[in-house]
């Protein structure tokens, strides 16, 4: 590596470093752990199921997540909790009281 990219590697690790508060004392930031493959598989079905209650999710995939939730019963309680936060989170925060909330801090 050439010492103009490593300068610049410094540099922007020092910005980086103040604007998060931590200077070079501090231990080095460990890097993410990897994910396992059921971690995988649980962020897909979040996705799939959002992408189900837009209306988005293609009618193959649909099928699939019926497919996929009747043979893992894992993932079929992952399915029903999801949706039931979902659902608690829509009806605390319907866009409605949002907006009545933004328009009470306005004034």
């Amino acid at each position: 590596m050439t010492s103009y990219f490593k300068d610049q590697i410094d540099r922007l690790t020092e910005i980086i470093n103040s604007a998060v508060g931590r200077n070079k004392a501090d231990k080095p930031l460990s890097p993410a752990p990897k994910q396992s493959s059921q971690d995988r598989d649980y962020q897909r079905l979040g996705e799939m199921i959002l992408k189900m209650q837009d209306g988005v999710l293609e009618h193959k995939y649909v099928s699939r997540l019926g497919k996929w939730l009747s043979c893992d019963e894992r993932a079929l309680k992952y399915y029903v909790e999801f949706n039931q936060l979902s659902a608690m989170l829509r009806s605390l925060y319907s866009k409605k009281q949002i907006t009545e909330e933004i328009s009470l801090a306005k004034n």
